[in-house]
Formats: C-alpha cells, sequence, structure tokens
C-alpha cells in the first residue's frame, strides 16, 4: 500500500466530486464520533472502577426502557412552541 501525505489526500480529495466529497466528509466525521465516544467510555470505565462505584445505576439503565416514548422533531418543536406561546400569554397577562 503506498504512503499517502496529508498533501496527496487533500489534493485527492478536491477531484472527487462533490457527492464523494460529502460522503467523505460524513465518514471521516463518523471516524471522529466513534474515536470520540470509545475514549469518553474508557475514561468513564476507568473513572467508575477507581471511584468504587461500580453499583450505581446509570440513567440509561434506570429510566431507560423499550417502552419509552419517541419524539420525531416536529412534535418536540410544535411543543416547545406551544409552552413558549403560553409562557408569553401568561407574561402579557401579568402587566
Amino acid at each position: 500500500m503506498t504512503k499517502l501525505t496529508f498533501d496527496d489526500l487533500v489534493s485527492a480529495a478536491e477531484q472527487l466530486q462533490e457527492s464523494e466529497q460529502l460522503a467523505l466528509i460524513r465518514h471521516l466525521q463518523a471516524l471522529v464520533a466513534a474515536t470520540k465516544r470509545e475514549r469518553l467510555m474508557l475514561e468513564y470505565e476507568r473513572r467508575k472502577r477507581s471511584s468504587g462505584q461500580e453499583n450505581i445505576d446509570s440513567l440509561r439503565t434506570r429510566y431507560g426502557s423499550a417502552d419509552a416514548i419517541e419524539l420525531d422533531d416536529k412534535i418536540f418543536n410544535d411543543y416547545l412552541r406551544e409552552v413558549e406561546r403560553e409562557s408569553e400569554q401568561e407574561g402579557d397577562a401579568g402587566k
């Protein structure tokens, strides 16, 4: 396998079609996110072991459940707008 330099890689990426560049960006972002998540999980496990808190429930195991409701973005945003309107109406009523 040929060893590429960073400049070679950038030059090659510039020659890709826009859709391929976007796919490359998503792929690299996923790699970074996975690496970051792995590092965080390792640090979490290390801290858990060092503090003697092996038996403490995580929020996921304590409150997560298979029948938990799932909200899509539209429903959630509509709810937030409704709360905002009610809050504004209460503020106007107090004036």
